[in-house]
């Protein structure tokens, strides 16, 4: 202590072994021995091996009267549930029961303020806590005792107590605002001094020993741990000489260094015990009774004992404590909270040593759970950020039944979930601009105030690249928040602890924004989240790559090296990454091609990425690594290449079926165009090659008949950008000719065969009916594959003419052909009885009826083989068929073109909104569009919104009972006008076989088109009236949802009502048309539709343009 002893031979430091040094003894030295015992962040384990740790000080204060036991702070806080939840009381209680002399303060007392340090734990426990460097805010006045004197063997041992100067930035600073946290070596000094400056008012002491809630973090060598932490070579270089002991703590690793004394040629000891009572730290002193001089020491770190000996008196009531506390917390804390699918940890550089300078499986799920853990009526985040000082314990997935039945592998309970988060802080929700936001993660390096570096957890929606070499201020590259890359000037709102929110760690960033405190205790939400996201998997994806220099934006065709690295976890089950692949995603979130791939080793791989030429400006490429699905980016795809057009040919593009076509693509551009144009049509896919600067793609030979919207797509090269062109093609149905085999001269009598051939160009057979006109009468006969024969009735003498025409079917057209027949007089005698010829018995088929579905069902009952939907035969009626074929392809086209593919929910019910506006303005309302999507539309409006709103979900009703449907409908439509008992009932017997047979129609109608389903049922409810009210607005819904149940539209995006409203004379005269129950209303009734269908496929919201 005094100069007159400061010799001492230099020893070589040891690590945790008991090490004996031997000092320079005074001649008259009447030799003490001192045993000092010392442990460090017991954090609150309160648990099994408590009634050990006191067992183990026990056997160790038995081997020396002469025993002084102190603790080196940070005893509470962060503390495991069976503590935590009693406020630490029962370690308080332990500490006593323990006769702990004093203890160093550490940051974790603060955990719950300095009222409470100085209330609560000050009350409960019976002796001083230390701080030499707390001093009231703005003074130097000490705000806890500097140090405390004890009379050890008959010798005064003074020990001085300080803390980290980390304090500051660790604790929530709302606790500390009252003081200030000074050099803790400085305040060590002071004091000593005081003790050894033969000044009695001023404390003197004989020993004198150092607590210091502060250490290394490397346990390989004194000058190792000196150079990585200057805080702990401070404390070994800089303290006074006149300290002979020194004790740390803080860092949580386990190290006995002998380390030269300052101005001296001796040793002292310099010892940390680890963590959690693990070690008891032993410091044995051989002491000149006379001068004070320690003229030897040992020093070992003992670890805990395997077995308690509760025979001990001062164990027993460590045991008593700890099962009540157990006991209290059994009934609290045993209680299942959530579930798990396997160990979600901590990152760990070594087993059993947690590593706060890395991501984690654990902080990725705090950080989830404060995201989505704030009910929405307090606010959404963006994303959730944890820091790694706030995780004090892991999820395993192991359970533990020996003390918990319930708690059974996989099972999380209240009190392991409370062990990962015992601090209790408040949520907070803090506003940051994007700059704010990067200057938060900059401060994850050593920044004023914390020299180590402490990795953030953040939510699952966060990506970060880094260049950790780069100068401060500039490590953070790019921050990615739900795949947008994050500016400068936009504000976000971060869910996160008031611990962090006021500045805590270091991460004073977070100050700069503008904080709002949402009430809710980290607890409550921490456990709601657990309940409900359960089961949960870890998620071993990584948000923090280092990748220097990564680009965020690269153009089509553009190559880059990129070398990521820092891509593997560390907690506990991480799989490591073995594959890195550059995915290109279009904007629908699909992948779509690969630009790059990559093997991944020890966490690190250089990818070589080319954007493809097949991309387009808007997709995205995002880095990805398997298998554990980290992924960096999205790096952003912009075409910065010659602009180019596509353009088709100037006049029609017609052709027949059998006759494919050529349509020339032009594609004109400042740059020299190469590359290929691709032919695209539901579904089909041909490529053609640009020659000097043209594309010919050719339309199939085999294609039906319609109008078709074909899109020609350029697909750019190197320097040109792509683009495309829609040409509309008209292919017609194959000419046909009919071919007449007629035996000349005919006898009288006689019923020769008529050979019937058809021929076209088509390449397939024609196959159908065939009419013949012959003697005024009229006959049909079915061609098969293009042959067909007619058995002639017999004729009365004289020239005739028969004439045979086929009406065609969906790939043939028209033809006709007449052939002149000469009936001869047979020999005398030969003439049939009676003379002359006779009709035939039976009658030719019956005329055409105004009842279609009859009329149908009766010609086809003529021609076998031929599949009886009652409507097939309207397809066949001239025009209609390329008209709904166009309609269909123009349907087709909208709903498939990759750049109008941003359906979701909010589209769907746009469009039932303008449908259902549309359909009131056709029923007679006069609101607006405004007024209708703002709900104060008048009373017509209100009940066509009405029926859209549960329209999509009556669409498997309709494809099983349509009646019921139908019904439905009319029920809503006519809430609040019509009574109930009205309310999707027919006016009467024959309304109700009207919409019977309706019904029955769409039952077993299978072959014909939707549209073309969707149009005869729109104009049969619409033209019977079969309900009281309303039945334009069921008949015009009922046609909506025969799209959506035939799996046309499934989303609903077409608008047919807008298209009737948009030709609202020619919809109302054709209706009266289809009413007259003519062939040609009904022919004019369908032609107008599919122009219609047409009409709303453009008044759909996929359309940019569409209002």
């Amino acid at each position: 202590m005094s100069a007159a002893r400061l010799s001492a031979l230099a020893v070589t430091a040891g690590l945790c072994a008991v090490v004996p040094v031997a000092l320079a003894p005074s001649a008259s030295a009447a030799p003490v021995s001192i045993q000092l015992l010392n442990f460090n962040d017991f954090h609150g384990r309160i648990d099994a091996n408590t009634t050990k740790f006191a067992t183990t000080i026990e056997q160790l204060r038995a081997q020396n009267p002469n025993t002084l036991l102190m603790s080196n702070g940070d005893s509470i806080g962060a503390s495991i549930f069976a503590s935590a939840v009693q406020e630490d009381v029962p370690t308080l209680e332990v500490l006593n029961a323990l006769e702990v002399a004093t203890s160093g303060v550490g940051n974790h007392e603060f955990d719950q303020g300095y009222d409470n340090l100085t209330g609560l734990v000050a009350d409960t426990v019976d002796f001083d806590y230390l701080g030499a460097n707390v001093y009231e805010k703005g003074t130097d006045t000490p705000a806890l005792p500097e140090y405390a004197e004890f009379e050890v063997g008959g010798l005064t041992v003074g020990v001085v107590g300080a803390v980290t100067l980390e304090t500051a930035d660790i604790v929530s600073p709302s606790g500390i605002e009252t003081i200030d946290f000074g050099d803790p070596v400085e305040a060590v000094n002071r004091v000593a001094a005081q003790l050894s400056d033969g000044d009695a008012s001023n404390g003197e002491a004989d020993v004198i020993v150092a607590q210091y809630h502060e250490g290394a973090n490397l346990t390989t060598g004194l000058d190792a741990a000196k150079a990585d932490r200057p805080e702990f070579a401070e404390i070994v270089d800089g303290t006074s000489a006149a300290v002979d002991v020194i004790f740390t703590g803080h860092t949580h690793q386990k190290y006995a260094y002998d380390a030269p004394v300052p101005g001296t040629e001796r040793t002292r000891p310099v010892l940390q015990t680890g963590q959690y009572g693990e070690n008891i730290g032993q410091v044995n002193l051989t002491v000149d009774s006379e001068t004070g001089e320690v003229t030897a020491y040992t020093q070992q770190n003992v670890a805990r004992v395997a077995t308690a000996d509760t025979t001990l008196p001062r164990v027993a009531a460590v045991d008593a404590i700890t099962k009540e506390a157990l006991e209290y917390a059994a009934e609290v804390g045993n209680e299942p909270v959530g579930e798990i699918t396997a160990d979600i940890t901590r990152a760990y550089s070594a087993p059993g040593t947690t590593d706060r300078s890395v991501e984690s499986t654990l902080g990725t799920l705090v950080g989830n759970a404060l995201r989505d853990g704030v009910p929405e009526n307090i606010g959404t985040p963006d994303l959730g950020i944890t820091n790694p000082g706030g995780l004090r314990d892991d999820l395993l997935f192991a359970g533990n039944t020996a003390s918990n039945p319930a708690n059974t592998d996989g099972v999380v309970t209240v009190a392991e979930a409370n062990n990962v988060l015992p601090f209790l802080n408040n949520v907070s929700l803090v506003e940051l601009t994007g700059a704010e936001l990067a200057q938060v993660f900059e401060q994850q390096w050593p920044v004023e105030g914390r020299s180590s570096t402490l990795r953030l957890g953040t939510s699952d929606n966060v990506a970060i690249t880094t260049n950790p070499s780069a100068p401060a201020g500039s490590r953070v590259e790019n921050i990615w928040v739900d795949g947008v890359l994050v500016q400068p000037e936009e504000t976000y709102t971060v869910s996160t602890f008031s611990f962090l929110a006021g500045g805590g760690d270091s991460f004073t960033a977070f100050k700069e924004g503008t904080t709002r405190d949402t009430g809710l205790v980290d607890r409550e939400l921490w456990f709601s989240y657990l309940d409900d996201a359960s089961p949960i998997e870890p998620d071993f994806a990584k948000h923090q790559i280092v990748a220097p220099g990564m680009p965020t934006v690269l153009g089509i065709g553009d190559a880059a090296e990129i070398s990521v690295s820092n891509l593997d976890l560390t907690s506990l089950g991480s799989p490591a990454n073995t594959d890195l692949t550059a995915y290109v995603v279009d904007e629908e979130g699909e992948v779509v091609d690969v630009a790059g791939e990559a093997t991944v080793t020890a966490g690190a791989a250089t990818i070589a990425v080319e954007v493809p030429l097949s991309a387009y400006e808007g997709d995205e490429i995002y880095l990805v690594a398997e298998p554990t699905g980290t992924a960096v980016g999205p790096i952003a795809v912009v075409d910065e290449r010659t602009a180019s057009t596509a353009t088709g040919p100037a006049t029609a593009v017609t052709t027949t079926v059998g006759k494919g076509v050529q349509v020339p693509i032009r594609i004109t551009s400042d740059a020299t165009a190469t590359g290929t144009v691709e032919m695209r049509w539901n579904g089909y896919r041909q490529t053609a090659t640009v020659v000097n600067g043209v594309a010919r793609p050719t339309v199939p030979s085999n294609w039906k008949p319609g109008t078709y919207n074909i899109g020609f797509y350029y697909s750019g090269d190197a320097q040109t950008a792509r683009s495309a062109v829609g040409v509309r093609v008209t292919i017609g149905r194959a000419p046909s000719v009919v071919l007449l085999t007629v035996p000349n001269p005919v006898k009288a009598g006689a019923t020769p065969t008529l050979g019937i051939q058809v021929g076209n160009s088509s390449g397939v057979p024609y196959t159908g009916r065939a009419n013949i006109s012959y003697g005024g009468k009229g006959y049909q006969v079915l061609v098969v594959s293009g042959r067909a024969n007619f058995k002639m009735p017999p004729g009365r003498v004289g020239n005739h003419l028969i004439t045979v025409w086929i009406d065609g079917n969906a790939l043939t057209a028209p033809s006709a052909s007449t052939r002149g027949v000469r009936i001869i007089r047979p020999p005398p005698g030969v003439d049939p009885p009676g003379g002359g010829w006779r009709p035939p018995a039976s009658s030719p088929p019956p005329p055409p009826t105004t009842d279609v579905f009859r009329r149908s069902v009766a010609t086809l009952a003529l021609v076998p083989d031929v599949a009886p939907d009652p409507l097939i035969h309207l397809v066949a009626l001239e025009g209609v068929g390329s008209a709904y074929a166009a309609a269909r392809d123009g349907i087709d086209v909208m709903l498939r073109d990759r750049g109008l593919r941003r359906t979701s929910p909010e589209l769907t019910a746009e469009s039932l909104l303008r449908g259902a506006h549309a359909s009131a303005v056709l029923e007679g309302s006069g609101s607006t569009l405004a007024e209708v999507r703002e709900g104060t539309g008048d009373e017509i409006a209100q009940d066509a919104v009405r029926v859209s709103t549960e329209l999509l979900g009556l669409a498997p009703q309709l494809r099983t009972a349509p009646l019921m449907a139908f019904a439905r409908l009319h029920a809503l439509a006519a809430t609040g006008s019509l009574p109930d008992e009205r309310r999707g009932r027919p006016r009467d017997a024959e309304s109700a076989a009207r919409l019977r047979s309706t019904a029955e129609l769409l039952l077993t109608s299978r072959e014909v088109p939707a549209l073309v389903v969707a149009a005869v049922v729109h104009a049969e409810i619409a033209c019977a009236a079969p309900f009281p009210s309303h039945n334009g607005i069921v008949a015009r819904a009922a046609e909506r949802l025969v799209l959506v149940a035939r799996g046309l539209d499934e989303k609903s995006l077409v608008v047919p009502e807008a298209g009737h409203l948009a030709v609202r004379a020619e919809y109302e005269s054709n209706l009266r048309g289809y009413r007259s129950g003519s062939a040609s209303g009904v022919h004019a009734w369908l032609l107008y539709a599919a122009e219609a269908y047409a009409a709303g496929a453009e008044a759909s919201p996929l359309r940019r343009d569409a209002s």
